[in-house]
């Protein structure tokens, strides 16, 4: 395995981890559920291997998850932020995400300024 290899192998690896925590998983509840054995999944989650690419989908969404997710270096939380936002305003028309763009707007301004005279 090349470096670079390794070392996205090792980033895949810890977002597998840390989400699957997050959820509460163990590795024996989380290999089951994509079809691996739990040593594997343990060696995945050390960057010892990598994920095969057609099981990565299967990865994400038992992880509640994207693909890309998995590939995202630590820091990328504004992301998983930005998307829950997006799931947030799904469903709701055009006037009402105006609405709610500029009412966060309003309050993120309130916030800053709170924290200013903090």
């Amino acid at each position: 395995m090349s470096q670079a290899t390794r070392k996205l192998a090792k980033l895949v690896g810890t977002n597998i981890q840390e989400r699957r925590k997050k959820l509460g998983l163990t590795q024996e509840c989380l290999a089951e559920k994509i079809g691996v054995g739990q040593q594997s999944l343990s060696r995945m989650e050390r960057g010892d291997i990598a994920p095969k690419l057609e099981r990565l989908p299967d990865v994400a969404a038992t992880l509640r998850c994207s693909v890309a997710d998995l590939f995202r270096a630590s820091g990328a939380d504004d992301h998983a932020l930005t998307r829950a936002l997006e799931d947030a305003l799904a469903g709701l028309n055009t006037r009402e995400k105006e609405y709610l763009v500029r009412m966060t707007g309003d309050l993120a301004a309130l916030l800053r300024e709170a924290r200013k005279s903090g």
